[in-house]
């Protein structure tokens, strides 16, 4: 059973572009999100808005991050289905370096990182 469920988080998360309805609207939810993310980022920058409405920004980043995190912690997962990546360890490294999973890591590190404000790397 969990590799059935694997497998199909696996087609899930590596089927833009394909016609499984549920891999689409996983596609357009996620475009969805980045947007709103990176919207709710540069008005959280606008000072007026900001002192406003810090509660709702703060609330928007840990909930965006908290997607996005998971999201990339399930590709890890599910990755190693993928024969270029088979190997449990250096299959998943090797998956860690390509240059879309780095994107992906380098957007949701500043939140863990908390070192003074990373959020302009997002």
């Amino acid at each position: 059973m969990i590799g059935r469920i694997r497998r199909r988080l696996f087609d899930i998360l590596n089927s833009s572009g394909s016609r499984d309805p549920v891999a689409r609207v996983f596609s357009i939810a996620i475009m969805c999100l980045i947007i709103f993310s990176i919207l709710s980022v540069v008005l959280g920058t606008v000072e007026s808005l900001a002192s406003k409405h810090r509660q709702l920004f703060a609330v928007v980043e840990i909930s965006t991050v908290g997607i996005f995190a998971l999201e990339y912690l399930l590709r890890l997962w599910v990755i190693t289905l993928d024969p270029r990546y088979g190997n449990p360890v250096l299959g998943r490294l090797r998956f860690m370096l390509t240059p879309l999973a780095l994107i992906d890591l380098l957007a949701i590190a500043p939140s863990f990182l908390r070192a003074g404000d990373l959020r302009s790397l997002r």
